[in-house]
């Protein structure tokens, strides 16, 4: 029984081990990019201060002009 060269490394042989440490460090990166995704999920922005936050709330419609007042002057006399 004859083997393709003589009992070496086929060229076939090399090209999947090469595909497969590809793809192996390809999902390594992967992981390690979901896993610090993960832990500092995207959209999250600075931390606004509750005078920016009522301002926004009273620009959405979400609390009155008459809420808003009473709300800012409880949060800057808590200041």
């Amino acid at each position: 029984m004859m083997f393709y060269g003589s009992g070496g490394w086929n060229p076939w042989m090399l090209a999947l081990m090469v595909c497969g440490m590809f793809l192996f460090w390809a999902f390594v990166i992967w992981g390690a990019v979901v896993l610090f995704r993960g832990s500092h999920p995207a959209g999250h922005g600075p931390e606004l201060d509750s005078g920016q936050i009522l301002h926004e709330r009273l620009a959405r419609g979400e609390i009155s002009t008459e809420e808003y007042e009473s709300l800012r002057k409880l949060t800057s006399s808590a200041s």
